[in-house]
């Protein structure tokens, strides 16, 4: 995929699989806005993406917070022209972004602080889960499915309360 002329803005491009997006699309050749709460955590990975080739800008602001979102893309788009990427982090869509808005029917991509919907036989979780991370759903998918979790994998099984 050919990104150059492009601009990505990659919400919690600090860590996990928004930083890891921020670094394919730059090295795609897409300029990238690094939206994340901390300013150091913004702007070192701003600079290890310009370390590594990529062009960045670095936003702080709450994806929660629709005034500081609007300034955040408003300077992005000022910043380096077009906006083409939207990524994405919630149900109701069969990508990981799109190139339209991303408000779908159930606003989940909004959320403050995600959602993760698991419902199975085996599944004794209820409600909100205290402490969870993005992390923690592919361990907990790969242990409903009696797979077993690389020892390398981050996060940890829900499934598995004290692990």
């Amino acid at each position: 995929m050919e990104l150059s002329g492009k601009v990505a803005l990659i919400t919690g491009a600090t860590s996990g699989i928004g930083r890891a997006s921020a670094f394919r699309l730059a090295a795609e050749g897409a300029a990238i806005g690094v939206l994340g709460h901390g300013a150091d955590e913004v702007h070192d990975t701003v600079a290890a993406l310009v370390a590594a080739g990529g062009r960045a800008l670095g936003l702080i602001a709450d994806v929660a917070d629709e005034a500081a979102m609007e300034i955040a893309l408003a300077t992005l788009i000022a910043h380096f022209g077009r906006l083409f990427w939207r990524s994405i982090g919630g149900v109701g869509y069969d990508t990981l972004y799109v190139q339209e808005n991303d408000t779908g029917p159930d606003d989940c991509n909004h959320a403050q602080f995600g959602a993760f919907i698991l419902s199975g036989p085996r599944v004794a979780l209820r409600g909100e889960v205290e402490g969870m991370h993005l992390l923690d759903v592919a361990p907990t998918l790969l242990d409903l499915a009696g797979r077993t979790i690389p020892p390398s994998m981050q996060g940890r099984s829900l499934l598995r309360r004290n692990s």
